[in-house]
């Protein structure tokens, strides 16, 4: 086997050949005192700059982020839209978006940093952002685009513009996070959708005659008679129980959609699992299961918090968690929709063993969307 390499350098070239009986080169020492004389850094090489928790994950890769050019002051967890590009360096540049402003309620990001105006930071486009002020929303809640860069619980209808960009994950006012998704956003505007009030536009059900690119909403959790808690604990063993009312949608075109859920949980019992289920009901009809996790509960303690107890879908007294570590799960499924074929998700979940548990979802959110987008 004929093998051949080739090293270049600013001042020499080196030949290896081992085709033949003997080795030549230019200048093999030169090329061995160079190449020893090269600047060394100070890396570990046992350990991977880009996993540097060496949890098997590369680091970049748990969120979509780039470099920003700003053209006005930004505090970490502003929202930015697209302004230019700088054509000398060729980065973005980025302003405060504003859901009542036209040009400015495309959402590219959230800012990972504060900045002045010429400077160049980092923006999430799709990820975890930490640290930041969520003190006035609840786990699990999505937030939308509102104006000079900030968000909020609504979606600010009225003005015609619907910009979902995450959903809180921990409330806090200087430690929040918040899951950014940027790349679902839907503007709507009275040019293409939705207005309720006295806007020019169609109305939400003509909208939805043309298409539903986005439906996004809360799993209604206060629907039991005598409930007065959001969460609710199931602390049967191995039954199931359906957790809120669901979602229901009225599909207004036959497309390929995308249903996407997410619902927060705790377990009092360490690693007793806990089982949901996701099933779908066409037109009134029996469930037919969609989605089934098995999940190991994680670290448990702290303080519970005290919840109504939901058996037989019926709230039959309120117990305490008996934890106050909560897990988020996620879960979505692509499928097939017909026109004026009423669909219903439901969650379920029971907890698996023989010990008593206090099985326990805190709140839940779905969102559906329209993958293909047909518009005739």
């Amino acid at each position: 086997m004929n093998r051949f390499f080739r090293i270049f350098s600013d001042a020499l070239s080196v030949f290896f050949d081992n085709s033949g009986t003997s080795l030549t080169s230019t200048n093999v020492q030169g090329a061995i005192e160079e190449l020893s004389n090269m600047p060394q850094g100070n890396g570990d090489m046992k350990k991977s700059v880009y996993d540097e928790n060496n949890n098997g994950i590369v680091d970049k890769a748990q969120s979509v982020v780039f470099k920003a050019e700003i053209n006005q002051n930004v505090v970490k967890g502003n929202l930015l839209y697209g302004v230019d590009r700088n054509p000398t360096t060729g980065d973005p540049i980025a302003g405060l978006a504003d859901n009542t402003v036209s040009f400015a309620d495309k959402t590219i990001g959230m800012a990972l940093e504060n900045g002045n105006a010429g400077d160049v930071i980092e923006v999430v486009k799709n990820g975890v952002i930490e640290d930041i002020d969520t003190s006035l929303f609840s786990i699990g809640e999505t937030v939308y685009l509102s104006t000079s860069g900030t968000f909020n619980k609504i979606s600010n209808i009225s003005t015609g513009i619907f910009n979902p960009i995450g959903y809180v994950v921990k409330s806090g006012f200087s430690n929040g996070a918040i899951i950014v998704d940027t790349s679902a956003n839907e503007s709507i505007t009275s040019s293409n959708t939705v207005n309720e009030s006295n806007q020019e536009g169609r109305t939400v059900t003509e909208a939805l005659n043309n298409s539903i690119p986005f439906y996004d909403r809360y799993i209604p959790s206060l629907y039991l008679a005598n409930q007065t808690t959001v969460a609710l604990a199931n602390q049967q063993n191995n039954v199931f129980e359906q957790y809120g009312e669901g979602l229901t949608f009225l599909c207004p075109k036959t497309d390929n959609y995308r249903l996407s859920l997410s619902w927060i949980w705790s377990i009092n019992i360490n690693n007793q699992s806990a089982i949901f289920r996701v099933s779908v009901i066409e037109d009134g009809g029996t469930p037919s299961e969609l989605i089934t996790f098995k999940i190991e509960a994680k670290e448990i303690g702290g303080n519970g918090q005290v919840v109504n107890v939901i058996e037989n879908n019926s709230i039959v007294g309120n117990i305490d968690t008996g934890t106050d570590t909560r897990d988020l799960q996620t879960a979505y499924a692509d499928f097939n929709l017909t026109k004026d074929v009423e669909y219903k998700w439901v969650i379920e979940y029971l907890a698996e063993g023989t010990s008593p548990s206090r099985l326990t979802i805190y709140t839940a959110q779905t969102s559906i969307e329209q993958k293909i987008i047909k518009l005739s």
